[in-house]
């Protein structure tokens, strides 16, 4: 498949009525199958706001009619320079990202069109879980007592001092994927061999290896 296209997707109002009334126009970036994705629609059609959906895949949820791109969300710099395209074709007022994996794409799309957005730094230091923590840590907020976990290493020696019970999580995975709380050592290596199968796919090497 190439990188971007450009098609019909279901939602909203038809395309000609769309573009014939003077509407807000929003980008909105989600993954296939999102629940959410149901919910902004709903709010977009109350506030008369256009949505042009960026998907991974040609099988989103989404309502009748909506303008919709596909792109290789795997491939960040072909999928800004795509969206930054149909920007040029349908221009949008604000860019939302809807998930952990699509916010750091929502900030570039929008720092380069000089919409609001919140600093690509701290978009990514946000969704880390081990970044944030120690970015509040810095700043004097109270954070809980944790440690990180490094898989290419030894196991037992990081996990001597380990108080239980404890909860074992990836660094970057959101909606409590993978987060297992373990009562002594033995349910705690039997947490990181689960959560380390749930990681086997993810594309980051560092966020593959890495538990806090």
């Amino acid at each position: 498949m190439s990188s971007a296209a450009v098609a019909p997707l279901a939602g909203g109002m038809p395309l000609d009525a769309a573009r014939a009334t003077p509407l807000r126009r929003v980008l909105l970036i989600a993954p296939y199958g999102s629940y959410r994705t149901a919910a902004f629609m709903q709010a977009a059609r109350r506030h008369q706001t256009e949505i042009v959906m960026v998907t991974q895949d040609r099988c989103a949820l989404v309502g009748a009619h909506t303008l919709g791109l596909h792109v290789d969300m795997q491939d960040e710099e072909a999928a800004l320079q795509a969206i930054l395209a149909q920007a040029e074709r349908t221009p949008f007022c604000a860019v939302i990202g809807t998930d952990d994996a699509s916010t750091a794409l929502a900030a570039r799309v929008s720092a380069a069109l000089s919409l609001a957005h919140n600093p690509l730094p701290a978009v990514r230091t946000a969704r880390r879980k081990d970044w944030a923590r120690a970015c509040l840590a810095r700043a004097g907020v109270a954070v809980p007592h944790h440690q990180c976990i490094d898989l290419h290493v030894a196991l037992a020696p990081q996990l001597a001092a380990t108080r239980f019970p404890c909860v074992v999580k990836p660094v970057a995975l959101s909606a409590s994927r993978g987060v297992i709380r373990a009562n002594n050592p033995q349910e705690l290596l039997i947490a990181i061999t689960r959560i380390q199968a749930i990681l086997a796919h993810t594309e980051d090497v560092e966020e593959r290896h890495t538990l806090l």
